[in-house]
């Protein structure tokens, strides 16, 4: 690279200093803080910022917010399954974005009776329709698939906003600000997860079956509990990945970018 912009007089007899800005995915062999191409640039010119992408780096903390997390492992292979027939291991730097998750989990939340009942007439036909109404016809099952909707709608809210062909640097400080304190608050509820809660009535269930959208599925205790921690560690950990992927300092430099070169905020009076 550095013989490259050496060719196209972007560096002159060794001299970086032309060089200021570096932006990149998050591989590595990019961000490395000892041979990353960012920190050997930065042996070069010690001036030089490096950005990692902000929209990638929101995929990133949303993604690995689940990592740890088996129930939600599980989640996301079964609706693989569900949505391509078979379950893909796809590397990672290949895979499909995680935020992608959001347009599925709608369609299923919305037609959740209809598959449900397919499956159900299925399962005896085949394992595979079996597995797969097993593990969705559960009160955790809907009430994960409310949790990552709202989840999964304020997080792509921000991701849209990063992607904007123009972005308010500004803006994004307050944005992110915005994204952690709503994560904060959908630790102890969220609105699509009330709702269903409310439609599931499980304090007056009084068997192990409930009824939601007019099909029958699981319910216990132990489902309950293990909601709750799905849904505190899910939450929490998302928050704190947000914080730590949007560091204030960063956001605050950013701030100052956009001072020294937004057009709209400079002076309108020559003097």
């Amino acid at each position: 690279m550095c013989e490259y912009l050496d060719s196209k007089g972007v560096i002159q007899d060794g001299d970086y200093s032309a060089l200021m800005g570096l932006g990149t995915d998050g591989a590595s062999v990019m961000v490395g803080c000892h041979n990353g191409v960012g920190a050997k640039l930065k042996e070069k010119n010690e001036k030089l910022v490096q950005v990692h992408c902000i929209a990638y780096r929101l995929n990133q903390a949303a993604s690995q917010a689940s990592k740890n997390i088996n129930y939600m492992q599980d989640y996301h292979r079964e609706l693989q399954t569900l949505l391509h027939g078979v379950a893909k291991q796809v590397p990672e730097g290949t895979s499909v974005r995680w935020l992608w998750v959001e347009s599925a989990v709608k369609m299923i939340f919305e037609h959740f009776d209809a598959i449900i009942m397919t499956l159900e007439y299925d399962k005896d036909k085949t394992g595979k329709a079996s597995g797969i109404w097993k593990f969705m016809a559960i009160s955790i099952f809907v009430l994960v698939t409310a949790l990552l909707l709202d989840v999964l709608t304020c997080i792509g809210i921000l991701s849209i906003t990063f992607q904007k062909e123009s972005v308010n640097l500004s803006a994004i400080r307050h944005n992110v600000d915005s994204a952690v304190s709503t994560m904060r608050t959908f630790r102890n509820g969220s609105p699509t997860v009330d709702s269903v809660l409310q439609e599931l009535d499980l304090e007056a269930a009084n068997d192990t079956r409930v009824t939601y959208k007019s099909v029958k599925i699981l319910h216990n205790q132990n489902l309950t509990n293990k909601l709750n921690a799905v849904r505190r560690d899910f939450k929490d950990t998302l928050r704190d990945n947000l914080t730590t992927r949007f560091p204030h300092e960063e956001l605050e430099l950013l701030e100052c970018f956009d001072i020294v070169f937004n057009p709209t905020r400079y002076p309108k009076e020559q003097s």
